[in-house]
């Protein structure tokens, strides 16, 4: 029996696929063969996304840099302010969990200077902090769109709103 459809499937496989830089070969029957079809889809590699963890507690940087990197991101870790800022602008991560509380210069303060920099206003930014944010640091955070996740977090409401930061959705936002 011939199956039936209208044909679209191929059509956009091909689509997504060369609008994510590959290729797709199709050959059917496949070489040799009587029947069947062989499928070579080609991905170019990337590198694995760059988060930049902010916090000055040696357990909680520890336990966030394990649960991103578990994930397959590539971590780099900032103890204060003042070097996650030297991070920022020299490593330019893809996106920055961040703690509020930091000696030295303050996380509101990092986020005021990425975001008043043009080359580094765009880098997501997640925070994660034991600390009440109310009053000036809220309104830091709500003006820049910017999530809180209390400590302690859920792993998976890290990894929904990190996942959200590089796709650009609502997730980021809610």
């Amino acid at each position: 029996e011939q199956p039936s459809g209208c044909g679209l499937g191929l059509a956009l496989s091909k689509e997504i696929v060369e609008l994510h830089g590959g290729t797709i070969e199709i050959q059917s029957p496949p070489p040799g063969r009587a029947k069947g079809t062989s499928v070579i889809v080609s991905l170019p590699v990337v590198e694995s996304p760059t988060v930049l963890v902010v916090d000055d507690d040696a357990d909680v940087l520890a336990l966030l840099s394990e649960q991103v990197s578990g994930q397959g991101y590539r971590v780099l870790t900032a103890a204060n302010g003042t070097d996650a800022m030297d991070q920022v602008r020299e490593k330019r991560p893809d996106l920055v969990l961040l703690d509020l509380v930091l000696p030295g210069m303050e996380g509101t303060e990092v986020i005021l200077q990425m975001r008043s920099d043009k080359n580094l206003m765009r880098i997501p930014v997640i925070v994660i902090t034991g600390a009440n944010v109310g009053g000036a640091k809220a309104e830091i955070l709500s003006g820049f769109s910017i999530p809180a996740l209390p400590k302690p977090w859920q792993k998976s409401e890290l990894l929904d709103r990190m996942e959200g930061a590089f796709l650009g959705t609502t997730a980021f936002s809610r």
